[in-house]
């Protein structure tokens, strides 16, 4: 780890946005329902698009934030904020996954 240009806290923010990601391709991918689905990094985050049925999601992930060691998620349904999440670890990333799909 001393020999990257990165910290801890970017190495493990890294971390836990690459597990989002691959969590929510592989509930994309089983899920009918779910079509456009567009991946998208961003410069303080990641967004990720698509469509459920008719609605439009749009999910952003922050995790350029000077205080906060995780990452910041938030679900807007078609323009409107429908949630705000903070994961610090990834049975974190799961939970609020689960929330967004909304699998209980």
């Amino acid at each position: 780890m001393s020999n990257l240009p990165i910290t801890q806290k970017e190495y493990d923010q890294s971390v836990l946005v690459a597990d989002f990601i691959a969590k929510t391709r592989s509930i994309a991918q089983s899920n009918e329902d779910i079509s456009d689905i567009c991946f998208m990094p961003k410069v303080k985050g990641y967004e990720i698009t698509f469509n459920n049925g008719t609605t439009a999601i749009n999910i952003s992930l922050n995790f350029k934030s000077k205080i906060l060691k995780g990452i910041k998620i938030k679900k807007l349904v078609n323009g409107a904020t429908k949630g705000s999440f903070y994961s610090k670890s990834q049975e974190d990333n799961t939970c609020i996954i689960n929330k967004i799909f909304d699998k209980h």
